[in-house]
């Protein structure tokens, strides 16, 4: 729609692993599937020649879709999905788990952790893959109005989509209005403009072996939380493991007590015009704008590992960017006929 999408927004927040989580943000995560008409690859001087270096690579051209001329429309469309792990890993039950840390400690010489009647009474234990994963729900909803005349054409519309992560606790929520408009002035004036604007909830969880701060996420305490240990208690809240082991805790504080969340306002807009000089030599200006506004947020509860020492502890950071843009092409065509 003639905005560049910026590709190098940072939040200065830093990596992975310092304390503030991997930031960066999906950069086309603002916009809707389902208002994109069309997607083309500019490449060698014709993109150099409207993007100069940034487009020495190629440029991805996204169409967004406006009304037809004599065809007012109202279409609500609506989607549902789901996503879950396509194969589980194959984990010791209780009884062998406990059956096999009673030998590691014969063999240090240390004490027995499980008595010969505790061993007897586990069953299958904590199935902590189950604990943590689910079936991923989602949904996408979008109500759009179009049409127009010969002389003017328009689209509005509005949408919302709900993504749960297979990952408890982890989930991407947006919501999302365009307007699009375009007039013919007369015949040979042209302008029109279009705008976005999205609000987006961004849910994280950490999962890799340094989750935050060097400390292991939720996939690796799963991997290695004992299956005798309970996961809730009968009221549903979640247990503390004490005999863990390398010093990890219970995957569900990590998953569902910690929060990691990233909320983004963005807006994109733009206005244009084109003149037809002649038959074969037109002017067109643009002028648009991306604007940016991003929070991230961190909240550590008392009984996790990483706010037990400071009582609990919660941080917020915030970042805002804006670009704007303004072109103007004069576009030469010409068609001649071969005799």
């Amino acid at each position: 729609d003639g905005i560049p999408i910026a590709t190098d927004f940072t939040t200065g927040f830093g990596g992975p692993n310092t304390g503030r989580g991997n930031t960066m943000p999906n950069i086309l995560s603002s916009i809707e599937p389902g208002n994109i008409e069309s997607m083309s690859i500019l490449k060698g001087p014709s993109a150099t020649a409207i993007y100069g270096s940034r487009g020495a690579n190629g440029v991805v051209i996204i169409t967004t879709k406006s009304g037809k001329a004599g065809q007012n429309r109202v279409d609500y469309t609506a989607s549902v999905g789901m996503s879950k792990i396509a194969k589980k890993l194959n984990f010791m039950g209780a009884k062998d788990y406990a059956k096999m840390r009673v030998d590691y400690n014969t063999l240090l010489g240390q004490p027995p952790l499980f008595t010969e009647s505790e061993i007897n009474s586990f069953g299958r234990g904590t199935d902590w893959q189950d604990e943590i994963t689910r079936v991923g729900i989602a949904t996408n909803q979008s109500l759009v109005f179009s049409g127009g005349t010969d002389k003017t054409t328009y689209m509005i519309g509005g949408n919302y989509s709900k993504n749960e992560g297979i990952v408890r606790g982890s989930g991407f929520d947006r919501y999302g209005f365009t307007a699009n408009i375009s007039s013919n002035i007369s015949k040979r004036f042209r302008v029109g403009a279009s705008s976005s604007f999205t609000y987006s909830i961004n849910n994280r969880v950490p999962t890799g072996t340094k989750g935050y701060q060097e400390a292991p996420g939720v996939i690796y305490n799963l991997i290695i939380a004992p299956p005798t240990s309970p996961a809730r208690n009968e009221n549903g809240e979640i247990i503390e493991i004490t005999n863990f082991p390398a010093g990890g805790q219970s995957p569900l504080v990590i998953a569902e007590l910690l929060k990691f969340q990233m909320l983004t306002n963005r807006f994109i807009g733009n206005v244009h015009a084109t003149y037809d000089i002649t038959d074969d030599l037109s002017a067109t200006v643009t002028i648009g704008g991306d604007v940016r506004n991003f929070r991230y947020g961190q909240y550590f509860p008392s009984n996790s590992d990483w706010g037990r020492g400071q009582r609990g502890a919660a941080s917020n950071w915030s970042d805002e960017n804006l670009n704007i843009v303004s072109n103007n092409i004069l576009n030469y065509k010409k068609d001649i006929n071969e005799s």
